[in-house]
């Protein structure tokens, strides 16, 4: 769990579940590295053509601009539960060297689950409220 992080702080969670690779022997060792912000996360190496983790990780978002959490959201990687996202072979920098998109999909892919956590320090009415626009938000993403 999370200890440096304050309580008015919103937590971006993701549990890495597990992955299908690729492999034509089971001699394979993967392990998945989570980037967001300057904050890096790494899971434990596991052997195997489909390893499985169920590792969580925390991300403070309290100081993201909206725009910035806005992106992030369009990219599927938050809100929106679970889900297997195509690993591909290829990053695609904008000119501020972050990454922009990813081409050449290599038929890996990897199951995560996400949530946002809220702060535990919220009035009824302030979390009441912060829940119906995250309802909201989930239902826009769930359409596209």
């Amino acid at each position: 769990m999370p200890s440096s992080t304050s309580s008015s702080s919103l937590l971006f969670c993701v549990l890495v579940k597990s992955a299908n690779i690729q492999s034509s022997d089971n001699e394979c060792y993967s392990y998945v590295v989570l980037k967001i912000d300057n904050v890096k996360s790494t899971t434990t190496v596991v052997k195997g053509s489909q390893p499985s983790w169920e590792q969580e990780f925390y991300f403070d978002i309290a100081d993201r601009s909206a725009d910035q959490y806005d992106e992030q959201l369009n990219t599927g990687l938050s809100g929106v539960n679970e889900r297997w996202i195509t690993l591909d072979a290829e990053l695609i920098l904008n000119r501020q060297g972050q990454v922009a998109r990813t081409c050449h999909p290599t038929g890996h892919s990897i199951l995560i689950c996400t949530h946002i956590e809220l702060p535990s320090d919220l009035t009824e009415e302030e979390s009441k409220e912060i829940g119906e626009k995250l309802e909201i938000l989930h239902d826009i993403l769930d359409k596209e």
